[in-house]
């Protein structure tokens, strides 16, 4: 592979700061995959994406690097909200925002089913940078308290993680008050970013339930 070729491949060369690209590159991650390649430039854009994409190919990263990124130049209040099947899926993301974020005082919380929902609720109204649920647990919580809702208005970027399995009928994606924004008091995300969707067939469906326009990758 020749230096211009490598040169296109790196995360600086997608818009990604140097020290957010060297703290990618501690983590081994020194030249940009597919995904990441396809998805970054867009969601610096504020463009909704939607990535097709295996498990394994660096999905994470694609969303993560420029969520931090841009909550640098700006982090009040809840910045990003990760949507995520399972408990394990969101320890692993929460794990990868704090690994990429060394230079930044992040806060990300996890909140799942098994805990306290008071507990959490508690952790929720103190405005973390970016929280990372399961769609079960965070259904609870805007069901039960305004407060925790008002929490979300300044909410930038909305990921679906997994959406593939998101939208399976087991979670009934579609009747969360997160795709309807309005009815929970939300302001619009600057993005919503959607990665992993594998079946191809899903994509219409997931468009649709954003209510836009979103870049299909």
């Amino acid at each position: 592979m020749s230096d211009k070729e490598l040169n296109t491949r790196t995360f600086c060369s997608l818009g990604i700061k140097k020290w957010l690209a060297e703290n990618a590159s501690k983590l081994g991650l020194c030249e940009a995959t597919a995904v990441q390649r396809a998805c970054i430039p867009p969601i610096l854009k504020g463009v909704d994406v939607i990535g097709t994409s295996q498990t394994g190919s660096g999905k994470t990263a694609a969303f993560a690097l420029p969520i931090l990124q841009i909550l640098s130049q700006d982090s009040y209040g809840i910045f990003a909200l990760c949507m995520t099947p399972t408990r394990e899926l969101a320890v692993q993301i929460s794990e990868q925002f704090y690994a990429l974020s060394s230079d930044l005082t992040l806060r990300c919380q996890v909140i799942t089913g098994g805990e306290d929902i008071q507990a959490q609720a508690r952790l929720i109204l103190r405005r973390p940078h970016i929280i990372v649920g399961t769609p079960g647990r965070l259904m609870d919580h805007f069901l039960n308290s305004r407060q925790v809702i008002r929490c979300f208005q300044n909410l930038r970027f909305l990921v679906l993680d997994e959406a593939d399995r998101l939208l399976e009928p087991s979670f009934e994606l579609s009747d969360y008050p997160l795709s309807k924004t309005s009815s929970v008091s939300f302001e619009k995300p600057e993005a919503k970013v959607s990665c992993n969707m594998v079946d191809s067939s899903n994509v219409e469906e997931l468009v649709e339930l954003l209510h836009n326009e979103a870049k299909i990758i």
